[in-house]
């Protein structure tokens, strides 16, 4: 076996070799150090030094070197050393391994936890899968799942591929032998395809859901039985061991055909059961599923198509790095409990409280009432892993669990509501009802992040969460409706007739959910920055008044980028003099408006090829947000140090400044007829405001429930003007006026 290489070395003047983290027959994983950028990485050491082997390399690296998926590491680099080996350098993944955290734990792990870490393995195979030409793992096992500090599952050992033709028989070492997790066309009994890949998906659920080493595959050739899950582990749902079983099929052609066939089903499986929604009320039946995407299945490959074939050369990860066992901090959505429904025009949506009430954002809502369904529901439920609630540090429970986030909980702060549904006020909030405005009630939300909006008919206030969106009902502010993502969503907006929804992911990601029938319509990378959560790391989103273009930003970018949200195909992207804070469409759909850190407001014109009209406020602080006026006539916007003002649009005049008092200036809101601005401020400070000489109508304190770092109050009014809702640490608050 070769040598490994000293730690200290460098190599290419600038990879120092910090430590083997492992060797095989055919290369070495270090963790090494770039002296350039600074950072931590892993390298891949490939033994192979033929003429023939370094062209393949060069050919197979490049293609690998331009994949991008939040649940695959990164390859930023490649090199060959003659006489000496072949060298990915990709990113190095913090966290532990599923196999480590099997180990730890000496038990199966957690049904509901694994089916969401694997349904986030299952898109980044996916996204391999649909590569030109497809790309396959071959060595998908625990060991080479890492979970990382966020609670992010993350693919690896993907280095080193090979372009082949399928339909030929490539050697046994090409094949990447993992007895328990390879199936038998990898031991020469048949063509390698994607459905390999989907049997080692298969072997590793088993596995962790039972504690137990999958029979070989090449064993059960000769007739060797394999236990079913639930022989071993009788907690296992029935539905989660069909999954198992099919995708364990000794006989590729009996597998699913597809990865997405594989989640769809894994999806069906983790939300299939009836739930109670509290220990002493009634529960609600889940619904029936639906496909995951409007396309069908795709098919699999046929064995003539060219494909490449990952052997298992991949990025490392920083298992010893956690030596007492420790677990990410996880907080996993409640897998089983009510899911958002979408219900299509029509539908009466009467249904008894055992029934999960049918919900739309438009104006097809359904109040939920006594009663039988007069029509049969679909749904989806919608995939996704989980992420932490990102406090950036690692906590060590005793055991991986399935814990479940935090349950939303309703705090009465006012005998008003004693008793008494919140949808319907006594008043409107104007300039003569505003004076009597309270703090009516408290949501505990899991994300510190939580953009927030409302349903066109005032009866959902959806805010941004750890997994995905969630919509709490003003009856009761029960959480009705979720929609998983796989990681936290920290910006949101929606289409023209909110018939789509868009959130932007902490890991850079846009999700377009199709509001009517909840599925995933289209995913797309908008950024290549990851945010971090203790930080003001945020987004941006913004739809056009058309629906054709979406367009996104951040507070680590100084564009706009525009994009075709069919397609998710980028078009342009407009440049800012410094990092944009904010965005606002005007509401004739003419202009877009960004906030900088610079201290800057650009006027693109939308219509004129983005042409830009710059306001420098005579004030010395960065933007923190800004909201037109309904009737497009102002613009109000918010420094960082708690001071605010407007701007007329046409002549860019700038009107009075006002503050808010100590702390830093967090969000602003119009009221629907524009009568009212409302400003929040993080010293737990609300202000309403009319909004032409900034004259102070009223304005409360609330009480501060955490402290915590990196968080931003967002505001919005409900359409109808009763309520005005607020995010802000972690909580959800609505203010109202009080009923009679």
């Amino acid at each position: 076996m070769t040598m490994p290489l000293p730690t200290g070395q460098i190599l290419r003047d600038r990879y120092r070799i910090v430590k083997l983290l492992g060797q095989g027959g055919f290369g070495a994983v270090y963790r090494a150090w770039d002296i350039t950028l600074n950072t931590p990485c892993a390298l891949k050491e490939n033994f192979e030094i033929s003429s023939a082997g370094q062209k393949q390399f060069l050919t197979e690296a490049r293609i690998l070197a331009g994949l991008r998926h939040p649940n695959l590491p990164r390859v930023t680099d490649y090199f060959i050393l003659p006489g000496q080996g072949q060298y990915l350098v990709m990113d190095f993944v913090e966290g532990d391994d599923l196999r480590t955290l099997l180990d730890k734990k000496a038990a199966s792990l957690d049904e509901s936890q694994v089916s969401i870490w694997i349904e986030q393995v299952c898109r980044a195979t996916d996204y391999l899968h649909t590569q030109t030409p497809p790309i396959i793992h071959r060595d998908i096992k625990p060991a080479n799942i890492r979970i990382t500090p966020r609670g992010q599952a993350m693919l690896v050992d993907f280095g080193l591929a090979k372009i082949y033709d399928a339909s030929l028989q490539t050697t046994l070492g090409a094949r990447a032998i993992t007895p328990g997790y390879s199936p038998q066309e990898q031991y020469g009994l048949g063509s390698t395809d994607a459905r390999s890949d989907i049997y080692a998906l298969g072997a590793t659920l088993y596995r962790l859901l039972t504690n137990t080493e999958p029979v070989e595959s090449i064993h059960r050739t000769i007739g060797v039985t394999l236990p079913t899950p639930r022989t071993l582990n009788p907690d296992l749902s029935s539905e989660i061991e069909q999954v198992i079983l099919k995708a364990m099929e000794p006989v590729p052609a009996n597998r699913y055909p597809s990865i997405s066939a594989l989640l769809n089903d894994m999806i069906s499986a983790r939300t299939s059961e009836t739930v109670a929604i509290n220990p002493s009320g009634p529960s609600k039946a889940a619904p029936a599923q639906l496909p995951l995407t409007r396309e069908a299945v795709d098919q699999a490959p046929a064995s003539s198509t060219q494909m490449v074939s990952v052997t298992g050369m991949g990025a490392a990860s920083a298992s010893e790095t956690s030596s007492t066992g420790s677990l990410p901090l996880q907080v996993t959505p409640r897998p089983k409990r009510r899911t958002w429904l979408w219900v299509a025009a029509g539908l009466s949506g009467i249904l008894i409280l055992a029934v999960i009430s049918a919900v739309v954002f438009s104006s097809q809502f359904q109040s939920p009432a006594t009663g039988e369904p007069e029509s049969e529901e679909a749904s989806l439920v919608l995939t996704g892993t989980v992420s932490s609630q990102e406090t950036g540090e690692t906590a060590a429970p005793a055991e991986v669990t399935g814990t479940a986030p935090p349950q939303p909980t309703f705090t009465r702060f006012s005998p008003a509501l004693q008793g008494t549904a919140l949808a319907a006020p006594a008043s409107r909030i104007s300039p003569d009802t505003a004076g009597d405005l309270e703090l009516l009630g408290i949501v505990t939300l899991t994300n510190r992040k939580s953009e927030l909006s409302w349903s066109e008919d005032s009866k959902l206030v959806i805010a941004a969460g750890n997994t995905g969106v969630q919509g709490y009902s003003v009856t009761d502010l029960e959480e009705e409706r979720s929609l998983f993502a796989g990681t936290n969503v920290i910006c949101l907006a929606f289409s023209p007739g909110q018939d789509v929804l868009a959130g932007g992911t902490l890991s850079g990601e846009v999700i377009l959910w199709q509001t009517e029938r909840g599925n995933i319509e289209q995913r797309f990378q908008f950024t290549e920055n990851e945010f971090d959560i203790t930080s003001d790391d945020r987004c941006s989103i913004a739809f056009s008044l058309d629906g054709k273009e979406l367009y996104t930003t951040s507070t680590l970018e100084k564009e706009i980028k525009v994009w075709d949200p069919g397609s998710g195909k980028l078009k342009t992207s407009i440049k800012s003099t410094g990092f944009i804070k904010a965005l606002a469409l005007s509401p004739d759909g003419q202009t877009l408006a960004a906030g900088t850190s610079a201290g800057t407001i650009s006027f693109y014109a939308l219509l004129n090829d983005y042409k830009e009209r710059l306001l420098q406020p005579n004030h010395a602080s960065k933007i923190s947000g800004l909201v037109y006026s309904p009737d497009g006539t102002t613009l109000a916007y918010i420094f960082e140090d708690g001071y605010f003002q407007n701007v007329r649009t046409d002549s860019l005049e700038t009107g009075v400044s006002r503050t808010l008092g100590m702390g830093e200036g967090a969000g602003l809101t119009y009221s629907p007829d524009g009568s009212l601005l409302a400003v929040g401020s993080n010293a737990d400070l609300l202000g309403v405001f009319l909004p032409d000489e900034m004259e102070l109508v009223t304005s409360l304190s609330f009480k501060s429930l955490v402290n915590m770092q990196g968080t931003r109050m967002y505001l919005a009014f409900s359409p109808d003007g009763r309520f005005l809702a607020g995010t802000y640490k972690n909580y959800l608050y609505i203010w109202g006026i009080r009923v009679e």
